[in-house]
C-alpha cells in the first residue's frame, strides 16, 4: 500500500467507483492490481521479471538475489567478496567496522509484524490469488508460496481503519 499514493491511489479509487478522498480498502487495491496487465504497468507495480528482461535473460545473469532480511548482510557480504569489492564494505571511508554485518537481532520482532500484518490483510484465497497473477515472477525466480499464506485470516482486508489508500 506504501505505493498507493496520488495517481495510483486515485486510479484504484476509479476503479472501486469512489469518489475522490473515499478510503479505499485492501480488497479494491488488489481487485484493480487482478485487473491490471502486471508485465506492463507502473514498475512499482510491475513483475521484477519484466524488469530487464529477466524473464527471458536470467540465465545470463552471474547473481540473481533474493532479498530477504535474514540473510542480506551476509549475501551482499559474499557478493563483494566474490566480485573482489570487499574492501569498500565499510561504513564509510575512515571506518574498519563492515557496513554489511549480521542484524538478526534486529530481525526477528520486526519480521514477526509484517508478517502478522500480510496475514490480517490477506485471507488465504486472496493471497494465492494475488500469487497466481504474479506466477510469471513465481517461476523465473523459483519462488515458494509464502508460509504465511495458509494462516492468514484477513480481518483488514475489506476494513476502512487499517492500512488503507487515503
Amino acid at each position: 500500500m506504501s505505493k498507493c499514493t496520488n495517481q495510483h491511489c486515485e486510479m484504484i479509487r476509479k476503479h472501486a467507483g469512489k469518489k475522490k478522498g473515499q478510503k479505499v480498502t485492501f480488497r479494491e487495491a488488489i481487485n484493480w492490481i487482478l485487473d491490471q496487465d502486471v508485465s506492463n504497468i507502473n514498475t512499482h507495480w510491475r513483475l521484477q521479471s519484466e524488469h530487464c528482461n529477466l524473464r527471458n535473460h536470467i540465465k545470463d545473469y552471474t547473481i540473481i538475489g533474493r532479498m530477504e532480511k535474514e540473510t542480506l548482510s551476509i549475501d551482499a557480504s559474499c557478493i563483494m567478496d566474490k566480485a573482489g569489492i570487499s574492501m569498500f564494505n565499510r561504513v564509510n571511508d575512515s571506518s574498519t567496522e563492515p557496513f554489511w554485518r549480521d542484524k538478526n537481532d534486529m530481525v526477528s520482532k520486526k519480521h514477526l509484524c509484517e508478517v502478522d500484518v500480510l496475514k490480517k490483510l490477506f485471507t488465504p484465497k486472496m493471497a494465492r490469488i494475488l500469487v497466481e497473477k504474479m506466477q510469471q515472477d513465481y517461476d523465473t525466480f523459483k519462488l515458494p508460496e509464502p508460509s504465511w499464506i495458509k494462516d492468514a485470516a484477513g480481518e483488514w482486508l475489506d476494513s476502512n481503519e487499517n492500512h488503507v489508500c487515503r
